[in-house]
């Protein structure tokens, strides 16, 4: 095996949208982009012309969160170009190159004092005929920067505008008809919207008057050859948070909406036009918005009455969703994508063959924050993960798409998360920044839902015909309450008046369900509460007979870096496993046999207990066997088995370290360490080939194998196809089917989980 090349190739990719207005957009080849933490993603259409979407790429270039995304578009046609812009927190923007394989960054804008809040960008041609790339861009310095270039290396500064005290909160380029190059548009926190044009536009003075009627002041400025301020429309009474524009003949239509809750719709033409008499009619124009009222509207132009007037309503998203952040068109206007305040994305397509009705479609999203752990269903069904956005999810393999998506969300809590494991196919526990863990059971809704969207394979079998149908949070609560079968009905009648987010309603579901559906529908029933830690969570583990669970909590003293065991058939404390650690110990794993328990410590200690008989075992089923003391220079942050007789151990210090069982039954290191140049911060061994997997700080994995009595690198993976924060968790799918690639499960603190195919020889490429 050892002549083989091993390929590596995404399989899932997992994350959210950024928190932030114009973070989300829709662009060539039918491609969403979106921010998410310190990346591009990209997100592809999945097959079938109703199927939904799958992240398949994250970009890794900026050191800040990405807060704006835009795709360049074709000014004359308004058509998406293969570049997008982004703006991030790290006080730069970047142009990427999208018709690059592998995508690329082709030009960094530097010269904000801070972060880039805006961009917008646009092709158009020159006096000479030439294609020109203008890109905008706007930051909390209180200034605009326009950057031109003939292709998108070739972006360079072209003016700063300073705006004083004030801000820009929205930013559009468009070209007018009459006009001779694009002009800006921009919204303020000031409640009026700006017109910047250069003096050699060659154009005509224009009119501007909102297409509703009503007065709209305006003031004419001379021009030079930089862009200058040229009219202001005033007519809002708050901030202007966000425009749009198409052309129409000779007019240019203005759509402008802001903190006052109103849209106002503005024509610009130039002065010998009445603006009405373009040759195409508005009537064939949609205007899409989307609000903290948790709906998208889509407006239509009424020419009888000279307004726009409501079409449909998408969304009004129950749970805990506090809003729309913003939405998209596809380009060819048949489907509609939004994003909401927790990261969320949602995707609608308009019926072919009933003009009006939306239907939803299979968004792709993810965690919005770090995420702290993840653990696969010992029969290797489906994926646990657990995060700091105070969410559980559960991700499984949609058959008829062959692609794996968000199936569940088990858990949503008041606390950040900080840990969980699979102690069983059908059960699980996690921990959060509380002194409690928690136990949960599958319902009978989320098995039968695995079963139709994952096949019987990927789901449990039925077990107790006594489970609950699902679970439901009350007001307030931080339990998930069962609801058994009956129950649905009185439970809606009783809690009518708490909302809709508050009780279940079981679904027939033939696609992965939407975020609604996952927040209050997809929930687990809470088993049982364990107390006993005196201070936060930090991390579990359960015996691979699913038998046993050990936590730990975080320590400062050696009396609370204990290890506690519980029975999972009672979940009864069986056991403190203590005086091995002064600090937190901050992983724990069970040998493949369940003989051993290994964890490791703050103390750049590790601790092995092994397991003895019921006449042997006094105050716990495990005894300490033995002990590395000062193993590694700094904290050792994670472990795992390789075999029953053979782990290895990872540190700050940079190393990773293997430990055996000598024939004298004591435990040693087992040849050099592998010393990857960063802080090892996860590690995981295959169990079915030679393989094991090391996570570092900088967000890179390797892969290595054991040759002789040395480690070997097989396969690596940068920032942009592992990840670009510290990778938290690392975990190989368990019992992967016969003659399959084997599947390696990643998380980190760039909010992403991530599936990596991982195959021998030369037919590993998907």
């Amino acid at each position: 095996m050892s002549s083989q090349t091993l390929r590596v190739t995404s399989e899932y990719i997992s994350v959210g949208c950024s928190s932030t207005p114009h973070s989300l957009d829709w662009g060539d080849g039918e491609r969403l982009c979106f921010g998410a933490c310190h990346a591009l993603a990209v997100a592809v259409p999945l097959p079938g012309s109703d199927a939904g979407f799958r992240t398949s790429h994250t970009l890794h270039h900026h050191s800040g969160e990405v807060v704006s995304v835009r795709w360049a578009r074709d000014v004359t046609t308004g058509a998406a170009v293969p570049a997008v812009v982004t703006g991030s927190r790290d006080h730069t923007a970047a142009v990427w190159d999208l018709a690059a394989d592998p995508p690329a960054v082709a030009a960094r804008l530097t010269g904000h004092a801070g972060p880039v809040t805006l961009v917008d960008a646009v092709r158009w041609s020159g006096s000479d005929g030439g294609d020109r790339l203008l890109v905008a861009t706007t930051s909390t310095d209180c200034s605009i920067r326009l950057w031109e270039g003939r292709k998108p290396a070739d972006v360079a500064l072209l003016q700063n505008i300073p705006l004083g005290r004030g801000l820009a909160l929205a930013l559009r380029l468009a070209q007018p008809p009459s006009a001779a190059s694009p002009w800006l548009f921009v919204g303020t926190d000031e409640a009026t919207v700006v017109i910047y044009a250069p003096e050699d536009s060659s154009t005509e003075k224009e009119n501007v008057t909102p297409t509703g009627g009503g007065d709209a002041p305006t003031e004419g400025a001379s021009r030079s050859s930089e862009y200058i301020p040229l009219l202001r429309l005033a007519g809002h009474e708050d901030w202007v948070r966000c425009l749009d524009t198409v052309v129409l003949g000779d007019t240019l239509l203005l759509a402008s909406a802001g903190q006052d809750a109103i849209i106002r719709v503005w024509s610009v033409c130039p002065v010998s036009s009445s603006g009405g008499d373009s040759a195409e009619d508005p009537l064939q124009l949609k205007l899409a918005s989307a609000s903290m009222d948790r709906a998208v509207l889509i407006w239509k132009h009424d020419a009888s009455a000279g307004v726009w007037v409501e079409e449909a309503r998408l969304g009004a998203m129950g749970g805990n969703v506090l809003g729309l952040y913003g939405c998209a068109w596809s380009p060819d206007g048949s489907r509609l994508a939004a994003h909401s305040h927790r990261g969320a994305m949602h995707v609608w397509a308009e019926d072919a063959t009933s003009p009006g009705v939306w239907r939803g479609q299979v968004p792709p999203g993810g965690h919005t924050g770090p995420v702290a752990d993840l653990a696969w269903a010992p029969g290797g069904g489906y994926l646990l993960t657990t995060s700091r956005d105070q969410t559980t999810r559960l991700h499984g393999s949609w058959t008829p798409a062959g692609s794996w998506h968000e199936m569940g969300r088990p858990q949503v809590h008041g606390h950040d998360m900080a840990c969980l494991t699979a102690v069983t196919d059908t059960s699980f526990a996690s921990g959060a920044e509380e002194k409690v863990a928690r136990a949960f059971a599958m319902p009978g809704a989320v098995r039968d839902t695995l079963v139709t969207l994952c096949g019987a394979a990927a789901a449990p079998s039925a077990g107790d015909s006594a489970l609950p149908e699902g679970a439901a949070v009350p007001s307030l609560g931080l339990t998930n309450k069962p609801v058994f079968a009956g129950e649905e009905r009185r439970e809606m009648i009783t809690r009518a008046e708490e909302g809709a987010e508050s009780y279940f309603l079981r679904q027939q579901l033939t696609a992965p369900p939407a975020e609604e559906t996952l927040l209050q529908n997809t929930l687990w029933p809470e088993l049982m509460k364990l107390y006993g830690h005196g201070f936060e969570l930090v991390t579990m583990a359960a015996s691979h007979d699913g038998k046993l669970l050990a936590t730990a909590c975080r320590a400062a003293k050696p009396e609370h870096a204990s290890v506690l065991l519980w029975d999972t058939a009672t979940w009864r404390q069986v056991g403190e496993l203590a005086g091995a650690h002064q600090l937190t110990v901050v992983q724990l794993a069970f040998s493949p046999d369940d003989v051993h328990l290994l964890a490791v410590s703050r103390d750049r200690t590790w601790s092995l207990w092994a397991r003895v008989t019921a006449d042997e075992a006094q105050s716990a089923p495990y005894q300490l066997c033995a002990r590395g003391a000062k193993a590694h220079a700094r904290i050792i942050w994670c472990c795992a088995w390789v075999d029953c007789v053979t782990f290895v151990t990872g540190s700050r210090d940079g190393q990773l370290s293997r430990w055996r069982r000598a024939e004298d039954g004591s435990w040693i290191k087992h040849g050099d360490p592998y010393k990857p140049g960063a802080p090892v911060t996860a590690v995981a061994a295959s169990g079915h080939s030679e393989l094991v997997a090391v996570g570092l700080e900088t967000g890179e994995i390797r892969l290595l194998t054991w040759r002789g009595d040395a480690w070997a690198e097989a396969a690596g993976l940068d920032t942009s196809a592992a990840h670009h924060g510290a990778v938290k968790r690392l975990q190989f799918r368990p019992r992967p089917p016969g003659g399959a690639a084997e599947l390696l499960a990643s998380c980190g603190a760039d909010h992403a989980v991530k599936l990596h195919k991982v195959r021998w020889g030369g037919d590993g490429v998907n």
